[in-house]
């Protein structure tokens, strides 16, 4: 554990550089004055006295407040940070970008900082996501004299808007009654964009995840108008994260009320937008830790696939506590036949006894191998949805092999619990 107090100070993001560093950035609040903080520490936790002389930079962009919400690293090292910032009554969107040692980045929009002016109130960046090609994209909400609605921008790495996003670089998606929020938001490989976060239908609030093309408009391939809602509880639940598969399925957390307790909720959805079912049979887990309410507020996949989710647990009035839980991932694609007929999967896993496979094609075979290389089960598929017995086998891991009809082959491990 490591403690920093600069002076009535909040972290909000985090990101691990590729050296192993860690920067922290949030807000810290002076005379009523709330200012941008950036921290960077070394891999053993003491701050990192490279980084603008003490590890700590600290940064007023408007005259009142300024919050910094997220923060992504370049491949060249420099850090961008994404926020909002105030000189009168209403926020902008606020992103800045500095130098590895900590100094403004004067190549991004001549002084290191650009500030969007959005809608007619308020407008806040939730989330910050890089492309391949250097662009920034961001995502939040704006807000005027009706409504709240989700709100994308795309920036050149010179901090300029990108005009071939929707033709000025801003996008706004109008969701629900009057409230919607963008929390989080991540890129496909194929550059489409992925927004994840709230909206409210009447007096409930949804899960809602949204995909737009890399032009800005909305993609009708997912769940037929690029948008999609959840509702999981009873009365609100709230979206803070979202992740990706290897395999292009979409993760969501955040948390779901019943109306009289709030638990862990997570998400997962096919890359059309419909609800997983091989995860937890329906695409939805709630996870009750403390007592009272649990919120998943954080998110990350393991390379294996396994996901993570953190955030706070309360046991009972006023006392809270960190919480993490890690859940296993039932659908792992074997990758090398991606492509060939249609994406195969296999699911649960580990596994106690049946081990299901979707999506590959009748009359390809599947076999299973001990880790000696040693064939225990040869079997032709026979239907889209097959399964295979493992029931019998001592537990361990062991080798699934599918080969198509054309002879292409794919593997991967299985672990029989």
């Amino acid at each position: 554990i490591v403690t920093v107090s600069i002076e009535n100070d909040e972290a909000q993001a985090i990101a691990i550089q590729s050296d192993g560093k860690i920067v922290v950035v949030g807000h810290n609040a002076k005379s009523a004055k709330y200012d941008i903080f950036v921290l960077r520490f070394n891999t053993n936790g003491s701050l990192d006295s490279s980084f603008d002389g003490d590890g700590i930079v600290i940064t007023r962009v408007g005259s009142f407040v300024n919050n910094a919400n997220a923060v992504s690293i370049q491949p060249d090292g420099k850090i961008v940070v994404a926020g909002f910032s105030k000189s009168g009554k209403y926020g902008d969107f606020t992103i800045l970008r500095y130098n590895t040692d900590g100094s403004l980045d004067n190549s991004f929009d001549g002084d290191g900082i650009q500030t969007t002016t959005i809608g007619t109130d308020d407008a806040y960046i939730r989330s910050v996501s890089l492309q391949a090609d250097g662009k920034i994209v961001v995502a939040g909400f704006s807000r005027d004299a009706t409504q709240v609605v989700y709100t994308l921008a795309r920036y050149l790495s010179n901090g300029s808007l990108d005009t071939s996003f929707d033709k000025d670089g801003i996008v706004t998606t109008t969701i629900g009654s009057n409230n919607a929020d963008a929390r989080s938001i991540v890129i496909q490989k194929d550059g489409k964009i992925i927004a994840a976060g709230n909206t409210t239908f009447g007096s409930s609030r949804a899960f809602t995840v949204v995909r737009y093309h890399p032009n800005g408009r909305l993609d009708s391939s997912f769940d037929t108008d690029g948008i999609v809602t959840t509702r999981l509880g009873t009365i609100n639940d709230y979206l803070y994260k979202v992740a990706l598969h290897k395999d292009g399925k979409i993760v969501v957390v955040g948390y779901s009320n019943t109306g009289t307790k709030i638990d862990f909720a997570l998400v997962q959805y096919n890359t059309d937008g419909s609800l997983d079912n091989s995860f937890d049979s329906d695409g939805i887990v709630t996870t009750s830790i403390g007592t009272k309410q649990d919120a998943a507020t954080a998110l990350a996949i393991q390379a294996d696939g396994k996901i993570v989710a953190a955030g706070s647990s309360h046991f009972f009035s006023g006392t809270g506590t960190f919480a993490i839980a890690r859940y296993n991932n039932p659908s792992l694609s074997i990758s090398p036949l991606t492509g060939v007929n249609k994406e195969i999967s296999f699911y649960p896993n580990p596994t106690q006894d049946i081990l299901h496979i979707r999506g590959a094609a009748i009359g390809s075979t599947v076999a299973l191998y001990d880790m000696q290389g040693r064939m225990l089960k040869r079997e032709v598929i026979k239907a889209s949805d097959a399964s295979i017995n493992l029931q019998e086998l001592a537990k361990g891991n062991y080798l699934l092999k599918i080969t198509t009809k054309e002879g292409v082959e794919g593997s991967a491990k299985v672990l029989k619990e």
